[in-house]
């Protein structure tokens, strides 16, 4: 039997892409016969350890396990120029604005996913629960859009923020330097076409 561990956001993450493949799981009662999915990737080696402690050596990266095994998936069922929606906020729905329905009006691929802290407030439609750990396993996608900060991507993606909010740090260590200018003015189209103007792909 495979055993999730801790039970966070990122196990809760591993327990459902599980559960999209119909493999059962459980998040308590370990047993030494039970395969445990580490299930953190910064406390990875002190999990390690502390399983060790409790004489339980049968212990796996369950980030690599779950996010391989997903995107071999989205590799067979969707083409490299798909994009995946990352729903990384309460109102990241909100905030793509007309994006999405843009991109399929282009006839661009879509996968919508969602982190499980977010999934606990909002209602909107999604095909998968990650967790920010698995989105580097995942290079079935060319593009990443997402509201929040991407801190790993796959080598061969491209990442595209969607600001929520005005970040005043980032305006003065950008805007005011002419290398960077045009990333804000980048930003300003995509804000643009989440209100209704144009989007290009």
């Amino acid at each position: 039997m495979k055993a999730i561990y801790p039970f966070g956001n990122c196990g809760k993450a591993i327990a459902s892409i599980l559960e999209f493949f119909g493999e059962e799981y459980k998040i308590d009662d370990i047993q030494t016969s039970d395969c445990v999915l580490i299930a953190s990737k910064r406390y990875k080696y002190k999990l390690q350890q502390e399983l060790q402690e409790k004489n339980i050596t049968n212990y796996i990266d369950g980030l690599e396990y779950t996010g391989k095994k997903l995107n071999y998936y989205l590799k067979a069922k969707f083409p490299k120029n798909s994009v995946a929606l990352i729903y990384d906020d309460y109102k990241g729905q909100k905030h793509f604005g007309l994006v999405e329905s843009l991109l399929r009006s282009k006839n661009i691929p879509i996968c919508r996913f969602i982190y499980p802290d977010v999934l606990e407030y909002e209602t909107c439609e999604y095909d998968f629960v990650i967790c920010q750990d698995l989105i580097p396993f995942l290079n079935a996608f060319k593009l990443f859009i997402c509201t929040g900060i991407l801190t790993h991507i796959p080598y061969d993606s491209y990442s595209l923020r969607i600001p929520s909010h005005y970040y005043i740090f980032d305006y003065h260590a950008f805007y005011h330097n002419p290398k960077t200018r045009g990333f804000w003015s980048l930003k300003g189209a995509i804000s643009s076409a989440g209100g209704g103007g144009d989007f290009e792909y």
